[in-house]
């Protein structure tokens, strides 16, 4: 099977007919007659790629053991470090999280240097200045609260990337209407002429800026914690600091808020992976060469996963009034 990702900027019906028969073309193996229709000037991107190799029970398998298999963190070994080749992978990977409008409203301060490790680690709060202190880096998720100053250089971006320019002013209209406000009267007005006209037809829920940001830095957090463990590191993700001492010593604007700050390292040798632990106590008879038994005993710690609400508690389907239940 193949599938074709491209973008081209039409003018007039025939062109576009055309380009739909050049998909077609593409799609059956055939030799697509390209100079029909494309003309010198115009710019065209067509990747063709295959997706044979695409096995979705094993990227399920291999998912579903990094979410189940990650823990947090907290004892660090402080004698190791994260490659810096291996943190560059993850951070790529990080960047392809999903965000509102494409905007990518969130820095990330990397510390590594001791010195700077210090400053952070003592604006955490009780046992997370350990956790800073001997992870190999911390990673300090930092949300825009005024993103609207960065969409001319997203849109221009995209533009780069082959995005038509219809679309781009369209996306760039909706951001600047949708995201969320950090004026209080602006924020209002939205907020009055939203639920106005949604009375008439659906408008999306106005958030304030904080709020907007954070969800959609989350997003990245996420994707990285799930990163780190993909590559075998471990993390510590943590709300327990305070962001303003955070923002002086890492000379961080005050248009960003911090609504997370993740550790990143190895676990020490001494470190037991985050749950609970369940002692069992198993008791056998023995039996010695004379027919004379003995009770004996054995004792294990085995450790259970944090517990979560049931299933049905959290899913419902297709109304709040109906939850969802497992079928097995």
């Amino acid at each position: 099977m193949k599938l074709v990702s491209l973008s081209y900027a039409f003018s007039g019906n025939r062109n576009l007919r055309c380009f739909q028969r050049f998909i077609y073309d593409v799609a059956i193996g055939a030799r697509p007659a390209t100079s029909m229709f494309i003309p010198t000037s115009s710019k065209v991107r067509c990747r063709i790629f295959s997706n044979n190799s695409h096995n979705p029970d094993a990227d399920a398998e291999a998912f579903s053991r990094i979410v189940k298999n990650r823990t947090c963190t907290k004892e660090f070994d402080p004698s190791k470090s994260v490659p810096l080749e291996t943190l560059e992978k993850i951070l790529s990977l990080t960047q392809r999280a999903p965000s509102s409008f494409n905007l990518q409203p969130y820095k990330a301060v990397i510390v590594r240097d001791e010195i700077v490790k210090k400053r952070v680690a003592y604006c955490m709060t009780d046992n997370n200045i350990k956790k800073v202190l001997n992870a190999s880096l911390t990673l300090v998720f930092a949300s825009d609260l005024k993103p609207g100053q960065e969409i001319d250089k997203i849109m221009a971006l995209e533009r780069e990337h082959g995005l038509p320019e219809q679309v781009v002013k369209a996306r760039k209209f909706g951001a600047t209407v949708f995201v969320g406000s950090s004026n209080e009267a602006e924020k209002v007005v939205k907020k009055t002429l939203f639920s106005t006209i949604s009375q008439v037809t659906q408008m999306p829920t106005i958030n304030s800026s904080e709020g907007w940001a954070f969800k959609n830095t989350m997003t990245a957090a996420q994707t990285f914690i799930l990163g780190c463990h993909a590559y075998g590191l471990a993390t510590a993700p943590m709300e327990g600091f305070d962001a303003r001492r955070i923002r002086d010593a890492l000379y961080i604007p005050d248009r960003y808020e911090i609504p997370v700050v993740v550790s990143v390292g190895y676990p020490s040798e001494e470190e037991k992976p985050s749950g609970i632990y369940v002692c069992i106590l198993t008791k056998f008879i023995v039996c010695d060469i004379y027919m004379k038994t003995y009770s004996c005993f054995s004792f294990s710690l085995v450790r259970r996963t944090t517990p979560r609400l049931p299933y049905e508690d959290v899913f419902y389907m297709d109304s709040f009034d109906f939850p969802a239940y497992k079928s097995s």
